[in-house]
Formats: C-alpha cells, sequence, structure tokens
C-alpha cells in the first residue's frame, strides 16, 4: 500500500507548534477567568504530556497532518470560537468543537468518497474471472461501510454520548487509521474462514497472509466468492474451500507477476 511521506521535522515545526499551543492555552485561561460559567464547557488546555503525545504522532505522519493540526489550534484563537452553542438536546459545547467535528466528519465523507468509487468501478468477478459487470452495478452490503458518516448535532446528546461520536471521529481521522483498518479487515477475514472452514482455511490463509492488506480488501470487494457464507454440510465445506483456495491462489500469482515486472 502506497503510502505519502513522513514529515522531515525541522526547528521552525516545534517553534510554530509551541506558538500555537500557548496561544491555545492562553485563550483558554483568559475565557476561564473572564467566564466562569463555561469552564465545563471549555476545551482541556494542552499539558506536556499531551504534547508529547502530539509530536510522536506527527513526526511519524504527513506533512499534511502537521498543517491540519496547526490550524486546529489556530481556528480555536478566532474571534468567537469559545462561544458556547446548545444543541436541541441540550449538549453544549463551544463552537470551535463543533466546528472541527464537522470538519473531521467532512474529511471522512471524503475519503470515504473516493473509495466507495473506486469500489464501484471494479470489475466485479466470480472465481477470478470478469463477469462483465462492475461492483457499484450489483449492490453490495460490502459497500455499506462507506456510506456517508451522518452528522446531526441536535440530534446527538451531551455527556458520554457525544464524547463516543467525537472519539470515533477522531480516530477515523488519524493519519494510522486507514492503514489499522486494512489490517483488522484481514484479520476478521481470516477469523470468518477459520470459523467456516476449520482447519481447511489454513492454506488460503497462508496465502492471504503474504498479500498487502490492500489487494486483500479490493479482492473482497469485487469477488462474488470470496464472501464467507454459512456452511452446513461437510460437502459444501469442501467445495467452498477448494473455490476459496482456487481464487486466493489466484490472486498470488498475479500479484507474483506484477511485483515481477515492477
Amino acid at each position: 500500500m502506497s503510502r505519502k511521506p513522513v514529515i522531515k521535522w525541522r526547528e521552525s515545526d516545534a517553534e510554530k507548534l509551541n506558538r500555537e499551543i500557548e496561544r491555545f492555552n492562553a485563550k483558554i485561561y483568559r475565557t476561564r477567568f473572564n467566564h466562569p460559567e463555561l469552564k465545563g464547557v471549555l476545551p482541556d488546555t494542552i499539558k506536556k504530556d499531551d504534547k508529547e503525545k502530539m509530536l510522536q504522532e506527527i513526526k511519524t505522519a504527513p506533512r499534511s497532518e502537521f498543517k491540519k493540526e496547526i490550524n486546529t489550534l489556530a481556528r480555536f484563537s478566532r474571534k468567537g470560537a469559545e462561544k458556547p452553542i446548545t444543541s436541541k438536546t441540550g449538549n453544549t459545547v463551544t463552537n470551535w468543537e463543533k466546528k472541527e467535528v464537522s470538519l473531521k466528519v467532512a474529511q471522512i465523507n471524503r475519503d470515504r468518497t473516493i473509495e466507495r468509487k473506486k469500489v464501484e468501478q471494479m470489475d466485479a468477478t466470480s472465481q477470478g474471472e470478469p463477469i462483465g459487470l462492475k461492483r457499484g452495478e450489483m449492490g453490495s452490503e460490502r459497500l455499506n461501510a462507506l456510506q456517508p458518516k451522518k452528522f446531526n448535532f441536535d440530534k446527538i446528546k451531551g455527556g458520554k454520548e457525544w464524547e463516543k461520536f467525537k472519539a470515533g471521529v477522531m480516530k477515523q481521522t488519524s493519519p494510522k487509521y486507514k492503514e489499522e483498518k486494512l489490517n483488522e479487515y484481514v484479520k476478521n477475514y481470516i477469523e470468518g474462514l477459520t470459523n467456516a472452514l476449520d482447519y481447511r482455511a489454513n492454506d488460503i490463509i497462508d496465502i492471504i497472509n503474504l498479500l498487502p492488506p490492500q489487494l486483500v480488501v479490493d479482492t473482497f470487494y469485487k469477488e462474488q466468492e470470496a464472501t464467507i457464507d454459512f456452511i452446513y454440510s461437510p460437502e459444501d465445506i469442501e467445495l467452498k474451500a477448494d473455490i476459496l483456495n482456487e481464487i486466493w491462489q489466484g490472486v498470488y500469482d498475479e500479484f507474483l507477476e506484477n511485483e515481477a515486472d515492477s
């Protein structure tokens, strides 16, 4: 799977981050003093441990992620960003927090749209052979995970419900999320193979472990027979195992050919 290059960290980057963190914290302290009633609404200040964690994540990510972090901090310094806004469910947050969640949901949906269009344009196959249709023409539950993420501030309750939603959004916009999601997808698929086929899945799993996670997921999307269904009779299990073995062996052979040509 191709990845964007990691940021080349500079002294000027450290200075810029420190400056924005100081401005961010200063506005929180100032607003707490002038408006003590907002103490539970304002974001937490960024402490030393928070900064170290932020630095570790930034230094292993592309420069674009550093710019996003700087912009997020800078937007809190804008006039009115600290003002409270209350949803119809009684959830009160700052204008800044609501806007940041909205921006991140928009980012998630842009990424999902790109991925969905890619999947929809894949040539659907059955046991490795094209069936003359695009995956998007067939309809599939496999595409459900790529539907737009919904965000209606007025429908989310405060407290745990808001924090859970916000944490999910933060996770899905983290630089390593896609890689982690791919690995999780492959892990779940392998577990499904083991549950459905028992020891007959071993050879298939050996092949899958030799493939890039992105290729495994792409194959699952476009290959009609890659789905793991409920299988009841020993004969059905044997047949499904043989089909899946042929599918994944074919994928692996093509992968090796492409690697040799590149």
